[in-house]
């Protein structure tokens, strides 16, 4: 498996930060969270209010790398994928990220940290993609 750093470059992450719109991102989680179970809606908007609309209580990239070693630790692919674009988007390296899967890993176990390692992988390479096909 290639590292992780060599999967997407800075210019790319650049291209990708073009067409990213923080709060257009935010309420699209939001819905998506929402849509499925409207009841649900009103503790959805709580706290990805406070932990997401805001950097006056925990700022993002905080935020991220908490969020991304979380997830590792859980094994929740799925999320872990959406948290890494979003950890790159608002300005964590993807060292970074790899620190915080790793840290994950250590307290969830050496499988959740393969699994992000893969998911990882999956992102970036796709990612990188994007970035090119914007150009």
């Amino acid at each position: 498996m290639p590292t992780l750093e060599s999967l997407i470059t800075d210019e790319q992450i650049v291209l990708l930060k073009q067409g990213y719109d923080d709060a257009l991102f935010f309420k699209l989680a939001m819905a998506s969270l929402a849509g499925p179970f409207p009841q649900a809606e009103p503790w959805i908007q709580g706290s990805g209010e406070y932990f997401f609309g805001t950097d006056k209580n925990m700022g993002r990239t905080h935020r991220e790398l908490c969020t991304i070693s979380v997830l590792t630790a859980m094994r929740c692919p799925d999320q872990l994928l959406i948290h890494i674009y979003w950890g790159l988007m608002v300005g964590l390296s993807v060292n970074q990220i790899a620190d915080a899967m790793f840290l994950g890993g250590h307290f969830g176990g050496v499988a959740g940290y393969n699994t992000a390692l893969k998911v990882a992988n999956l992102a970036l390479v796709n990612l990188a993609a994007q970035a090119e096909a914007g150009k």
